[in-house]
């Protein structure tokens, strides 16, 4: 199994999937950002520039992902090629660059006849505007890909109420402790 992490959220998913499941599968990083590429814990790693052009005040983080991907996507193919014989691509990406990113990753992945799932969260309420619409973007490509039975949808404000309701209950446990849990729960939908 070949586990590509885009995007912070996804390189942390990656990070966190390694340390547990070393042997389980490789696992691959790909972000815009040196410091999150560094502090992952995935054995191949790609840091690709974003596009110039399309950095602006203005600009949603989807569109920079998804011209990010346009420039690199060479380099993706062939990072892909190398893990060709993976059975199964999980693709994780946020709702940041990463998700303008992976579903076009997970669609040059699916067209080299690779079975994609793609593991995505969705952003938190009070979250700017770029980050929502970035999201409903990046779940539209999916969609308009042919890759939205693939998608596993986390809502991350779904976590915080489940972590609220439970850390009132006896015995319940702190954010950080519900949030593992909720991560736990992906992870093995993810490893079976």
């Amino acid at each position: 199994m070949l586990i590509i992490g885009i995007g912070q959220a996804g390189c942390n998913f990656v990070s966190r999937c390694a340390d547990k499941y070393p042997d389980k599968a490789d696992y691959v990083a790909i972000d815009t950002d040196k410091l999150t590429i560094d502090l992952c814990r995935a054995e191949d790693k790609l840091l690709i520039p974003k596009n110039v052009r399309a950095v602006s005040a203005r600009a949603i983080p989807f569109v920079v992902g998804k011209d990010t991907f346009d420039e690199a996507a060479s380099e993706i193919k062939q990072l892909l090629e190398k893990h060709k014989c993976a059975d199964a691509v999980i693709a994780v990406g946020a709702s940041g660059s990463g998700g303008g990113i992976a579903p076009y990753v997970a669609s040059m992945a699916k067209d080299m006849g690779i079975e994609v799932k793609v593991v995505t969260y969705t952003p938190f309420r009070g979250e700017p505007r770029a980050k929502v619409e970035s999201a409903i973007a990046s779940l539209n490509a999916y969609k308009e890909l042919g890759l939205d039975e693939c998608v596993i949808k986390v809502d991350n404000n779904k976590c915080l109420e489940m972590a609220a309701d439970s850390s009132d209950a006896p015995g319940g446990g702190s954010l950080a402790d519900e949030m593992k849990r909720l991560d736990e729960r992906v992870r093995e939908m993810v490893f079976g």
